[in-house]
């Protein structure tokens, strides 16, 4: 008796309905879709809770992960483009995920380029959450997993998270960092399109 070869679909492939196929690697800087990508998901999770009253407690976990995913992408891209574009540094960003770590870097790239604006009053803001979120969540692995690396509880001592407060607290801020985000790049590309036009006129 022959025995007939089973096959398997493919798991990331396009398909005939092109309404659903998402489109990677369209430009070299992808940032923006992973930054907007947790956040917007996050937000159409929180809707569906506060139309339907419904799955608050399992899509805490997803909800809460990805919008601390979103801080530490934008966190991240503001390290990135600041090394860039004040220190020469092209080593990126750091690669873990300690917000308490990345926020004291980015905010101190934001001091040097804007150093004659006040100081913004959203960088006290944005501490207060970061110490936040640091508290229950130091290295992004709670809302990830029921247990730690060392066999603790997740999350303990945690009772209630309400969705709607955490929704109106991230976009209290990440507007902010958005547009920090936003002029740095600016002033990044305004920077090497001087140098381009430098070493092509005086052949620096």
């Amino acid at each position: 008796m022959t025995k007939t070869k089973r096959t398997y679909p493919d798991l990331f492939v396009s398909g005939d309905d092109w309404q659903m196929n998402a489109c990677l690697n369209y430009t070299h800087d992808m940032s923006y879709g992973y930054v907007e990508g947790y956040r917007r998901a996050a937000d159409r999770l929180v809707e569906h809770v506060a139309e339907t009253a419904r799955d608050q407690d399992v899509f805490v976990y997803p909800i809460a992960f990805m919008y601390r995913q979103h801080i530490e992408l934008q966190l991240k891209q503001i390290i990135d483009t600041g090394r860039q574009l004040l220190t020469e540094d092209e080593s990126g960003h750091p690669t873990h995920h300690k917000l308490h770590d990345l926020w004291p870097l980015a905010k101190g790239l934001m001091r040097q380029t804007w150093s004659n604006e006040p100081y913004p009053p959203e960088f006290k803001l944005i501490d207060h959450f970061i110490q936040q979120f640091t508290a229950i969540d130091h290295d992004s692995t709670a809302f990830r997993f029921p247990k730690q690396k060392y066999g603790s509880r997740s999350l303990g001592g945690v009772k209630h998270i309400n969705l709607r407060n955490l929704a109106e607290c991230v976009h209290s801020f990440s507007g902010f960092l958005d547009g920090a985000t936003a002029g740095l790049s600016e002033y990044l590309e305004r920077k090497r399109e001087w140098e381009y036009e430098a070493r092509s006129e005086y052949g620096y």
